[in-house]
């Protein structure tokens, strides 16, 4: 196991520890191999050192990804011309999925926080490429004030 700062992982590193957020709860667990989400992620985190595996280092990717270089990804653009989600299926999927996450919440397994970003990401892309999605959100508002009010709310808690 070596020590490495953050700003000297590389993509293909195996983390040799689990990343715990400051209440305890792990967001990323040893054994897994980091890819761009991770590392941006984690420059995004506060914390100094990760733990990754000894022989994953030297036979990682060359030449590697820096973290500095993920984190400077060009922001993702959204065009017309991208493949159309069924919104309502990938919803449903979501939904059920992560009610499987909460019961086993319930029975006392404690969810990674990569297994949830894993599973909300294909939900949250599918939001943002669907270009009717505006004129939904007004339907909302149109239909039912206070159900349109309440759920910018709980989507901005969320988002913070």
């Amino acid at each position: 196991m070596t020590k490495l700062k953050k700003e000297d992982l590389s993509v293909g590193m195996v983390l040799a520890e689990d990343i715990y957020s400051n209440t305890g709860a792990v967001l990323i667990g040893a054994g897994t191999k980091l890819d761009a989400t991770h590392m941006r992620f984690i420059g995004r985190a506060d914390m100094t050192y990760i733990h990754v595996e000894d022989d994953v280092i030297e036979t990682s990717v060359a030449p590697a990804e820096p973290i500095k270089q993920a984190t400077a990804d060009k922001p993702k653009t959204y065009q017309k011309d991208m493949p159309r989600y069924n919104l309502q299926e990938r919803y449903q999927n979501t939904v059920s999925k992560f009610k499987n996450i909460y019961y086993d919440f319930r029975l006392g397994r404690v969810p990674v926080f990569q297994e949830i970003e894993d599973l909300v990401e294909p939900l949250y892309e599918a939001i943002l490429n669907d270009e009717h999605i505006t004129s939904k959100m007004w339907q909302i508002q149109a239909y039912d004030g206070y159900t349109f009010d309440h759920s910018v709310r709980v989507s901005m808690i969320a988002g913070l």
